[in-house]
């Protein structure tokens, strides 16, 4: 396997990872009597899980480095993922999980446009037309074709996920930069998550997290903790690499149809033929945008 196919293999994985992320927070957000107050504390518990979890790992590898932190682009980085994971759970308490995955992901959007303008990425017409298909892709897969669809959820909540959609954007494009650089992606990785967590402890004291939750909320930080933040964020930032910001984030769409199929298979939503038309579109973009690049 070479490394351009190795890293679409890699970001899949990544995308099908984080694709369980949202029927499991909407989950989780179920069993809280306090929807907008509990969204703090999944944000902030998962991402402090993740965080030991990876140090902990670091640590019997022998690989951690304490001087990462001392990398400027560590905490910005960490500024940004807090931001963007605080707006994520926060505006799922107000739309819904599909319309919360279509909205974030045109975070590939941002990635293009902001790529070529401010960090040099080429943007041939490979990559715009597999911007253009995995974008259709991702409206096909996320709405079902349903027009109804645009009437989901609350203004507010839109507005969040969609600032939340920009902030990963140059969370993206600025982990590429710093893995260019040479740092190691691993530690990288698991300094961002440690970073993000300390930002995302600073709210909980403004916000009531005295109301009890079910058991299913709780196992639901347990799973984004230890399952779908971590893995996937290594994952990904390995094959960043060996391909672009741009291409990993069409092929980061698959996300959304791992999270719509996941939805339909254990929450009970209806199946539509137009997901795997969605799903194949995308599939289409993230291979289309890849032809003929050079690892960079």
């Amino acid at each position: 396997m070479d490394s351009r196919s190795r890293a679409a293999v890699l970001v899949a994985s990544a995308a099908f990872l984080w694709g369980t992320s949202f029927p499991v927070i909407k989950v989780a957000l179920g069993g809280a009597h306090d929807e907008v107050s509990f969204s703090f504390v999944i944000s902030a518990v998962r991402l402090s899980l993740a965080a030991v979890l990876g140090l902990c790992v670091l640590k019997a590898m022998r690989r951690l480095d304490w001087r990462l932190f001392r990398e400027p682009v560590v905490w910005l980085l960490g500024g940004f993922n807090a931001l963007s994971f605080g707006a994520q759970h926060l505006g799922l308490s107000y739309t819904t999980a599909s319309k919360t995955a279509l909205l974030v992901n045109f975070n590939v959007v941002f990635v293009a446009v902001l790529g070529f303008l401010f960090f040099g990425e080429r943007l041939g017409r490979g990559k715009v037309a597999g911007v253009a298909i995995g974008v259709v892709g991702l409206v096909i897969v996320a709405t079902g074709l349903d027009p109804s669809f645009l009437n989901q959820g609350q203004v507010a909540g839109d507005a969040l996920v969609i600032a939340a959609g920009f902030l990963w954007s140059l969370y993206i494009l600025y982990t590429k930069k710093a893995i260019d650089r040479g740092l190691e992606y691993i530690g990288l990785s698991v300094a961002i998550l440690a970073t993000t967590s300390l930002f995302l402890l600073i709210p909980l004291p403004f916000v009531d997290v005295t109301q009890p939750v079910a058991l299913s909320g709780w196992a639901g930080i347990a799973y984004l903790g230890a399952v779908s933040t971590l893995l996937p964020l290594v994952l990904w930032s390995r094959a960043l690499k060996d391909t672009t910001a741009v291409t990993s984030s069409i092929l980061l769409l698959l996300e959304v149809f791992f999270a719509v199929m996941l939805s339909v298979a254990f929450l009970g939503e209806e199946f539509l033929p137009a997901y795997m038309l969605g799903g194949a579109l995308i599939l289409a973009g993230g291979i289309l945008a890849g032809v003929g690049e050079r690892p960079t």
